[in-house]
């Protein structure tokens, strides 16, 4: 066989000894188109990994006003919410923080490249904020 022809016949796999095993979703899901046309092997430990954090219920605490959520990119991209009501439910702090992102211009975000969950609202139970989004820059909240 000649060098193309044997270039083009060979496997690659990938070693899964850590640190490579947690990747963002974006490098996943180009891995995973690589892998899906059969070029690559990869080992089926290595998944994309969603960033979770949560935000604190206010109780007992707070019973009015306001509050605002500030999102720290990898690439040091930035951007804040605007005024976000004491008992928002998950569907309104959701919607703040891609209307917040979307208007500071961050390239590459779709509305729910992250999600809410919340029992009730903020008075009483804490949000689990989930960045479950292909962006390649891991935000952190503030």
């Amino acid at each position: 066989m000649g060098l193309i022809s044997d270039f083009l016949s060979a496997s690659v796999s990938i070693d899964t000894v850590p640190p490579i095993t947690p990747l963002d979703r974006r490098a996943y899901r180009e891995l995973k188109v690589i892998v899906d046309e059969g070029d690559i092997v990869l080992p089926s430990s290595l998944q994309a990994i969603d960033e979770v954090q949560s935000i604190a219920a206010h109780v007992p605490t707070v019973s009015s006003g306001n509050f605002t959520l500030e999102f720290v990119l990898w690439g040091g991209e930035t951007f804040t919410t605007a005024a976000i009501a004491f008992d928002a439910n998950a569907a309104t702090i959701e919607t703040a923080i891609d209307v917040a992102a979307t208007s500071a211009g961050i390239t590459d975000w779709t509305n729910a490249d992250i999600s809410i969950a919340l029992t009730g609202d903020l008075t009483t139970n804490p949000a689990t904020v989930t960045f479950d989004g292909i962006r390649s820059k891991k935000p952190t909240m503030h």
